[in-house]
């Protein structure tokens, strides 16, 4: 779905969500205005609200109830002194569908932990929901993997039953991803993703889909080694008499879009949630963040994830097609196998050539450039550079603070960051496309030069392609695409300046302000004379509470450029806040004899 009629979907939506059904079928009627596509896109999205209510309850149910027996002990021992043989020492924590105890095996000395399920979650100790539980807990007991908590037994006992498990001394990739939220290392992010893959594959293998997969569900050993706990619950929390009693069947932020649609749950799932927490851990949030449930279900069902680029400037771009794959809406345009992804994941984040392979008409390729690709976009180079000497750089239109030049003779990338030119690319085609492009854009006309940038990119994916589709993309607001495309853009020429800095204004449209300091400092790192970088370094600077940098940043933006009003209005904001009033004074009314003295010139 094209984000602006995704945003038409979600402003119908919100207007709707809160009428009864006699009136909203009336609003709808008229909101929609015989765009019946429309209608059914909104009437589909509200069909889930109120499941989403019943998430959100139990999302909120869950996180109050989990208290890890390290920070918050409780003040006495469970009900229960023993369970079956099994004596009590202390409890783990607390969740929707019971406790998690501490306990001893007396038969043999060994600690334990013990998940117990109150009767009144599974409807009584003869439902049918009691024995498929046993029976589950029973096949996942058969699984033998030194990356999978193991299961030792399974009873009953009063109102409970109980689910001895191995106990893991450590603490989850939850807890480890709370205490450092910014993203963590990548080399330990590929660890743990190769350590849960090859534990998925091989639940897989023996017909068991986890279903639940996320940071909450993966342990961590004091030596850092991986242990996926939970195989064989989740799945007996699929059936409707356990989701009424508010038991969450997966994660919202980690659930595949088939979980949200009800249907048929393989495999496939648990790779989507997978390279889920991936995206998490490399960027430090969810792919998708919602203000509620319903909103995050449609956003799962219907948008792409941000470029994880956007969010951490210093990933290879590969990694973004990577996890585009793996979190595909379709289960059947994912790879084969969680191995599979977690190879693709390694080779991506190593630089290495890498063929994102499988089924799917929408999967991308990426690879390492070829001599022969390198000597194709020289040439292509070189007669640019021949044809347009003498030319200035043109620019695309907008407001001075957000404009930069589209650069039209970019540098040679290097050999090993080039993805391949098609062998049946003639530079000369392929500049004239470019050259058509540019003419688009400058005229305003970006929907049509999005489309020639692709077909030059198709041809040949070279900076000046990607840094010029990147600008049209931004003019269309899609910054999300042009984000994306200035990274690549970057990754092909890593000392452009105009890149960095554009890409900056993208991750502060979404939101990403620290994303887009770091590059507005490396743009300034480059090019030092960039005034309008270094006004927009000073925004950021301010809107954090930095207020002396905030003013050092403006004032170097005036340096450069005494008739920069925006810089003495910003920075009148900012000594208003050290308490400098005259000193903000002054910049104000520099600042208005600039805009009188601008109409004369």
């Amino acid at each position: 779905m094209q984000p602006e009629r995704w945003r038409q979907v979600e402003q119908l939506y919100l207007a709707a969500v809160d009428k009864n059904s006699r009136d909203r079928a009336a609003f709808l009627a008229l909101a929609c205005a015989g765009d019946s596509a429309l209608r059914q896109e909104v009437e589909s999205l509200l069909a889930y609200a109120p499941r989403a209510d019943s998430l959100l309850q139990a999302a909120v149910q869950e996180a109050a109830a989990h208290i890890p027996a390290a920070e918050n002990p409780p003040p006495h021992l469970p009900e229960f002194p023993k369970l079956g043989r099994y004596q009590i020492v202390d409890t783990i924590g607390k969740g929707g569908m019971g406790v998690v105890y501490r306990a001893i095996d007396p038969a043999i000395g060994r600690t334990v932990a013990i998940k117990t399920i109150l009767a009144d979650q599974t409807g009584g100790d003869n439902s049918p929901m009691h024995a498929r539980l046993l029976r589950e807990s029973q096949a996942a007991g058969r699984l033998s993997h030194p990356h999978i908590v193991a299961i030792h037994d399974v009873g009953e006992a009063d109102r409970a039953a109980y689910i001895v498990m191995e106990y893991v001394q450590g603490r989850t990739l939850d807890q480890a991803m709370r205490d450092q939220p910014s993203p963590g290392a990548s080399g330990e992010a590929l660890r743990i993703v190769d350590e849960c893959a090859s534990a998925l594959d091989y639940a897989h293998s023996r017909g068991i889909v986890h279903r639940d997969i996320k940071p909450a569900n993966i342990m961590l050993e004091a030596d850092g080694a991986v242990k996926i706990a939970d195989f064989g619950i989740a799945k007996v929390a699929h059936a409707s008499s356990l989701t009424t009693t508010a038991v969450i069947v997966g994660s919202p932020h980690y659930m595949a879009p088939e979980q949200w649609r009800a249907e048929a749950v393989t495999g496939k799932a648990d790779q989507y949630a997978l390279a889920t927490v991936a995206y998490a851990m490399l960027t430090g949030r969810e792919p998708f963040v919602a203000e509620s449930i319903a909103s995050l279900a449609a956003m799962t069902l219907y948008r792409d994830p941000p470029s994880i680029i956007t969010l951490n400037s210093r990933l290879n771009p590969a990694v973004d097609e990577v996890l585009h794959k793996a979190l595909s809406k379709s289960p059947e345009a994912r790879y084969a196998t969680c191995t599979e992804f977690a190879g693709a994941l390694r080779h991506a984040l190593e630089g290495r050539s890498i063929a994102a392979t499988g089924a799917g008409k929408g999967s991308r390729r990426i690879a390492v450039g070829t001599g022969a690709a390198a000597i194709a976009i020289l040439s292509i180079a070189a007669w640019f550079v021949y044809s347009h000497r003498g030319a200035g750089p043109p620019r695309l239109p907008g407001k001075a603070a957000v404009t930069a030049t589209v650069e039209p003779t970019p540098t040679a990338p290097s050999q090993a960051s080039l993805p391949p030119a098609k062998a049946t690319a003639k530079p000369s085609v392929q500049v004239d496309i470019s050259a058509k492009a540019d003419r688009l854009a400058r005229q305003g006309k970006y929907a049509e030069a999005v489309k020639d940038y692709t077909q030059a990119i198709d041809a040949n994916p070279d900076y000046r392609s990607y840094f010029g589709r990147a600008g049209a993309y931004r003019q269309l607001q899609q910054y999300d695409q042009a984000a994306a495309d200035y990274s690549k853009a970057i990754a092909l020429k890593p000392d452009s300046a105009p890149a960095y800095h554009d890409r900056a204004i993208c991750q502060t449209h979404l939101g990403l302000d620290n994303a887009a300091a770091q590059d507005y400092d490396r743009a300034l790192e480059l090019d030092p004379t960039n005034v309008h970088a270094w006004n927009a370094r000073g925004l950021i600077y301010l809107k954090k509470g930095g207020y002396n940098k905030a003013r050092d940043c403006f004032s170097k933006a005036i340096e450069l450029d005494g008739d920069f009003v925006e810089a003495y209005e910003n920075r009148a904001r900012a000594k208003l806040k050290l308490k400098d009033t005259e000193g903000a004074k002054q910049d104000n009314e520099k600042a208005s004899d600039l805009k009188q003295e601008k109409p004369k010139k």
